[in-house]
């Protein structure tokens, strides 16, 4: 969806047309959900967390892109699910096992096989270590948000993880706005007004699902599983990204590309499956 709004609008200009839709929709639903929402203090203070993603994160991403290649972008993303299990291990001391790490590197393997199909060979005059190291720092951004959220859903039991998602979402709208009037990224001004009615409800539609549902979801699951396993499960985003192109842009697929995914989907699915016998031990033992 965003690669068909990305046709009529330049990138910041969807960012933040996605991401008003996404707080809208986001303080809707707090609204009807949670008649009495736990908006406190704490909660408005944890928003800060919402500026490095999608905040810095996505800010970072455009700005590598504008001085790099998609493909290398594409590959440099993929390794958010190592920086939070390696950040996860060192800062909150999570138990990394065998079977985590072996699945996380078959399913890194799988996100490489993915993308390098698309690699060509760059021409120096193209190439920018600073668009990488932007990326780079980017997927970092992105890689301490999950730790970070994971920390405050830990602790705080009673949070609501749409208010969460509502106030982390609010400012990294606040701060992807303040960069776009600024112009950092780019100059160009666009006529909004330009723009028909199909377009606007593609840009609305693919920011309630890639951020709203998106973080909300992710939210909800931190409750459950540990900073590692939810890293693991971002290596899925190429798998429906393949299998969306696949079904609406009609982008044929490659061996290695099926093979990629296919690990990737053992990969987390072995793992999942694991979780779940672990806690049904843990269960019975109670």
């Amino acid at each position: 969806m965003s690669k068909a709004g990305l046709e009529y609008i330049p990138p910041l200009h969807l960012l933040v047309i996605q991401l008003a839709a996404s707080i809208t929709f986001l303080w809707i639903a707090v609204l009807i959900i949670n008649r009495h929402p736990s908006l406190n203090w704490k909660t408005i203070r944890y928003s800060f967390t919402g500026i490095l993603e999608p905040g810095l994160a996505y800010t970072f991403g455009l700005l590598g892109l504008t001085l790099t290649t998609a493909s290398n972008a594409s590959i440099i993303s993929s390794t958010e699910p190592v920086f939070i299990i390696f950040i996860s291990w060192l800062f909150l001391r999570e138990r990394i096992t065998k079977h985590l790490l072996l699945f996380t590197v078959l399913a890194f393997t799988g996100v490489i096989l993915i993308v390098v199909v698309d690699i060509t060979i760059i021409k120096d005059s193209k190439f920018s270590f600073i668009g990488d190291m932007l990326i780079l720092l980017g997927t970092f951004c992105a890689a301490i948000y999950v730790i970070l959220s994971h920390k405050i859903i830990g602790n705080n039991k009673n949070i609501s993880p749409l208010s969460l998602a509502a106030v982390q979402q609010t400012a990294g709208f606040i701060s992807t706005t303040l960069i776009w009037f600024t112009g950092i990224l780019s100059h160009e001004v666009m006529d909004f007004s330009s723009l028909n009615l199909e377009i606007w409800i593609l840009a609305i539609a693919s920011g309630i699902i890639q951020y709203a549902l998106a973080f909300w979801f992710y939210l909800i699951a931190l409750k459950d599983v540990s900073a590692s396993t939810a890293g693991l499960f971002l290596t899925l985003i190429p798998v429906f990204a393949l299998g969306a192109a696949y079904l609406f842009l009609n982008e044929n697929l490659v061996i290695l590309q099926w093979l990629g995914a296919i690990l990737i989907l053992t990969s987390v699915s072995s793992i999942s499956l694991i979780q779940q016998q672990s806690e049904s031990q843990t269960i019975e033992n109670k």
